[in-house]
């Protein structure tokens, strides 16, 4: 990959690199700059102001109730404080406002700003936001000092969802200070401006044209951020889907935008609280072989109002100013989802596989990879180098093979080098490839780039009578709750009232119950949540378990069982979650039961968690056996003899699929940073896919397990960006993508269960 300036630049009469073969090394990546040459734009500051005067209407103020000898009187508005303490509503506060008379106030963010003067030496003012009735936000302060007439403003608040409508100031000062107000002002703090920039295009056909482009059009960002980012090019608009992460860029073919000569770039960008991300970076490639680059940065020009024909070339700039830096796009940034960022490939080396767009294939077949390079590189008698590597779950790849690729056919206005792999197990590779000429120079070289080789598994039938059948069994670790030497530490605690915010009460000796000829332990407490906790490792991280459980059906319980690691400053740790119900639809036996499942291990300490469901009612268990299995899990064909549910809601690293079958993966923001800061992001991303695809062959071994061979995925809850789905780019680009929903759609296919990819609607 060849890095290129980040003014433009049109490279006409040679586009060689005049060096020595470099050797292909397959661990050799990219580092964050060479994916984003380009530099974010930001637009002008231009704040929306609304100013309120006594005259009219009190400047808003609705209640004033608290306060003595209310005036207006020369432009403003007076009052004494009749105690140290008081509330003064606006708006409509505490419903004070007739619906035809609110004010706007603003969208998502709104700074306050007074200009008073007071009698007395200091005052203290709070102000709060209100919605429908009621308060809404934190609390924001300011002080007033002196008796001269002087402004205070409020920092910005924050109104999540619909605009507010009322504003509730509480004053602190002596008691019988006189207070005067000129006026209030609502300010909206908003970046707005329109950015532009021309460049040449020669000549001839075009062979590919994709710019990554950061943002979208006009998208709302969950729920709450409203912003614009329309990018034109040569006067039109380019219709884009936008990118999944704020700071992230989405690829889109501008090839059809364009014309020989002169072009013109535009962004229009708005964006309240903040400067919206404007970032463009784009290689044009000619058919020829010549490569344009346009990149966004100072040397584009910019002005607060746009003009007829700003978008277009010729347009005079000449009063325009210099672009300033504005947000930067972010290659290492995980959203919930866990996706690592990569810019879709834009270089002269495209990847295809024959028979699909990604670059998927299964172990029965041989992997064939299709090299496109531009036609017009065929004066230089160019040859094709590679090497091919197989990763491992540090993202990093062992050479397996290369090659050099002499032949070449000539497709539509490419080159076309067909790399034949050969069969490979299965596993997440990398190809890496150089173009040389007929010396040796290299034309264009492309780091490594993911494909993934899966298999079907070939498990074992079984009739699936029990639920044990067909395991390979080897008992590893017995808790027994009711010894008060067993080995493994145990806590127990009371659910703390409320229930978030203070700390939960200790319970020190634990509740063994003998009757009825059975011995259990017994939670103390009977609030829902209380629960008891054994702590304990597993020994072969990675393997599946079974995990038996013994519990008494002597009464009325719903019994929670979860297992979780323990890692800090996570929302949910839990890795299983099942549970068993007694004494509800049918009669108590009064003997003890068993709750068996499945669960995958992960490395480090454990614990497994024995909890009330609902109050009044007291989980119990006896003890915890803890079985590895050997090997793969069973298959029980098709039917419906078997019926375990286990949680997979989402396909997210930290919830469902990935929680209950995925191993290794760090859960904590900061420790996943500090673990990844140095690690480029391709290994990254190489490295998640191996994860992605070990995770995903758990779960289509427990769907056949379980007896399952029809699967339906859902991709949408709450809102777009609430979901692991990542669709495929609009350009052509066969990359692999970073998406559970993805992988797991191979691997059903592969291993033959039918599943619909539908959408879930849920709020």
């Amino acid at each position: 990959m060849l890095r290129e300036s980040k003014l433009i630049v049109a490279i006409g009469l040679s586009f060689l690199v005049c060096s020595p073969l470099l050797a292909l090394d397959i661990n050799q990546d990219p580092e964050p700059e060479d994916y984003l040459f380009a530099e974010g734009m930001g637009v002008p500051s231009q704040d929306r102001e609304t100013v309120f005067r006594p005259q009219d209407d009190r400047a808003n103020f609705t209640f004033l109730h608290e306060v003595k000898d209310v005036q207006v009187r020369d432009g403003a508005l007076a009052f004494t404080l009749p105690e140290q303490e008081v509330t003064l509503g606006w708006g409509t506060y505490n419903g004070q406002q007739a619906l035809t008379e609110i004010q706007d106030m603003c969208q998502q963010i709104v700074i306050v700003r007074l200009r008073l003067k007071q009698s007395a030496g200091s005052s203290r003012w709070s102000l709060r936001l209100w919605r429908d009735g009621e308060r809404i936000g934190e609390v924001v302060e300011a002080e007033l000092e002196g008796r001269d007439w002087q402004e205070i403003e409020f920092e910005p608040l924050h109104a999540d969802g619909a605009n507010p409508d009322g504003l509730e100031f509480t004053v602190e000062g002596e008691e019988g200070t006189r207070i005067e107000l000129e006026w209030l002002k609502l300010i909206q703090p908003t970046w707005e401006g329109y950015c532009r920039t021309e460049f040449v295009l020669p000549e001839g056909r075009i062979w590919r044209a994709m710019a990554n482009v950061g943002s979208a059009n006009d998208p709302n960002w969950y729920g709450r951020d409203e912003m614009a980012s329309r990018l034109y090019i040569n006067g039109q608009l380019v219709e884009r889907r936008g990118s999944l992460y704020l700071y992230h860029t989405a690829p889109v073919d501008i090839a059809p935008y364009l014309r020989a000569g002169r072009n013109c770039v535009g962004f229009y960008g708005f964006r309240i609280g903040y400067q919206p991300p404007l970032y463009f970076q784009a290689r044009i490639i000619m058919q020829s072989g010549e490569v344009v680059t346009v990149a966004s940065g100072s040397h584009w020009t910019c002005s607060p109002q746009g003009a007829e024909g700003w978008n277009e070339p010729g347009f005079d700039d000449s009063g325009w100013s210099q672009a300033v830096r504005g947000p930067q796009i972010n290659t290492t940034h995980r959203d919930s989802a866990h996706k690592t960022f990569l810019p879709a490939y834009g270089g002269r080396l495209l990847m295809k596989s024959p028979n699909r767009r990604d670059l998927f294939y299964t172990a029965a077949q041989p992997v064939v990879v299709d090299v496109h390079v531009p036609a017009g590189l065929r004066t230089n008698t160019p040859t094709l180098s590679y090497v091919l590597g197989r990763a491992d779950a540090r993202g990093e790849c062992t050479p397996v093979t290369d090659g050099v690729v002499r032949s070449f056919t000539q497709r539509r206005g490419s080159l076309v080098y067909r790399v034949d792999l050969g069969q490979q197990e299965d596993g997440v590779y990398a190809l890496a490839l150089s173009l040389e000429d007929a010396d040796g120079a290299v034309i264009d070289q492309r780091y490594r780039e993911p494909l993934v080789v899966l298999r079907r598994m070939e498990l074992q039938t079984v009739d699936g009578n029990s639920f044990t059948e067909g395991l390979d069994l080897e008992l590893e670790d017995t808790i027994d709750f009711t010894d008060p030497d067993d080995p493994h530490p145990w806590f127990e605690c009371r659910t703390p009232q409320p229930l978030y915010g203070p700390a939960a009460e200790a319970v020190q000796e634990p509740v063994i119950v003998r009757k009825g000829g059975l011995v259990y332990r017994e939670v103390a407490d009977p609030k829902r949540s209380s629960g008891f906790s054994y702590r304990f490792e597993f020994e072969h991280p990675g393997s599946f378990y079974y995990m038996e459980m013994e519990y008494p059906d002597d009464a009325r319980r719903i019994i929670e069982v979860s297992v979780s690691s323990k890692t800090e400053g996570v929302w949910t740790n839990s890795q299983a979650g099942v549970g068993a119900e007694t004494g509800g639809r049918f009669l108590p036996t009064g003997r003890m039961r068993t709750l068996g499942w499945i669960h995958v291990a992960d490395g480090g300490p454990h614990s497994v968690d024995v909890i009330n469901v609902v109050d009044g009612q007291k989980a119990a268990a006896k003890s915890l056996k803890i079985y590895r299995i050997h090997g793969d899990l069973p298959s029980v064909g098709s039917g419906n003899g078997r019926r375990y549910g286990i949680h997979t809601e989402r396909c997210f690293y930290t919830s469902g699929i990935g929680m209950n079958f995925g191993t290794g993966m760090p859960r904590n923001p900061q420790t996943q940073r500090e673990q990844e800061k140095d690690l480029p992001p391709m290994q990254l991303f190489i490295r998640d896919l191996v994860w992605l695809k070990a995770t995903g062959e758990r779960y289509v071994q427990y769907l056949k397990f379980a007896g399952q061979n029809c699967h339906v995925m859902g991709c949408y809850q709450y809102s777009s960006r609430n979901t692991p789905y990542v669709p495929a780019p609009p350009v052509e680009d066969s990359r692999v993508l970073w998406c559970m929903r993805s992988m797991m759609a191979n691997l059903l296919d592969v291993n033959g269960i039918d599943f619909f990819a539908g959408v879930e609607f849920s709020q």
